[in-house]
């Protein structure tokens, strides 16, 4: 498959300027219980971020919802590994959610036939990645889900039982971190303003399966 076949396939990808590589977005709409979770002050989605600035952007709009479309294209999983072929990092989500089981079937199957590339995905549907287990699945090495918490200072999702080896992530605005405390929006010299030009840099925790809990700064 050719690299613009494989463009149109998909519906193309989102380039996050902090992020190490290229990420998969899909309407904040389209979040069944994070749109659920937005009506609700003190949650992590109440005051999402891609409600706000250039995701609001109508070009942007446009780009997420012709991905959602997309997914139902036959040959997406294909056009997946090949937009993936020399990549090395890649975020599922930077905005949107699972859409369900077949959705997070398709995206192990991606994982799965790209080794080389390490996938991260966050996640607040825990029920989905609940069933998968049940039923069997089992995620490649090369993918860390990670279950969102809800409350921002809240404690990290539950993960007794079949989620036992699944990790998690959390938001901290007064409280103190919970784990490993992402320094992207630490406040850097020499990087003036109020968002302190946040990056990865060379982070990668959020990939990292031994780091059990990512915790991020609340920002708006």
């Amino acid at each position: 498959m050719k690299v613009e076949d494989a463009w149109q396939a998909v519906g193309g990808l989102s380039e996050p300027g902090k992020m190490p590589g290229y990420a998969f977005g899909i309407p904040v709409e389209a979040c069944k219980l994070g749109r659920k979770l937005a009506r609700k002050p003190g949650t992590v989605c109440h005051d999402c971020y891609a409600g706000r600035r250039r995701y609001v952007w109508p070009d942007t709009l446009r780009a997420h919802r012709r991905r959602l479309r997309h997914l139902k294209n036959p040959r997406w999983v294909e056009g997946m590994v090949r937009l993936l072929d020399t990549e090395r990092w890649f975020r599922w989500f930077d905005v949107g959610d699972l859409q369900g089981l077949w959705h997070l079937r398709l995206i192990v199957r991606v994982a799965e036939l790209t080794p080389w590339c390490k996938h991260w995905m966050p996640t607040r549907e825990v029920s989905t990645v609940r069933a998968f287990l049940r039923s069997g699945g089992q995620f490649p090495a090369n993918l860390v889900v990670r279950l969102s918490g809800t409350w921002i200072d809240g404690p990290p999702p539950a993960t007794s039982g079949i989620l036992e080896d699944v990790r998690t992530s959390t938001v901290h605005k007064a409280g103190a971190p919970v784990g490993y405390a992402c320094p992207a929006m630490a406040p850097q010299p020499g990087r003036p303003g109020k968002h302190y030009a946040p990056s990865c840099d060379l982070c990668r925790a959020c990939w990292d399966p031994a780091v059990k809990n990512v915790s991020y700064v609340w920002h708006d």
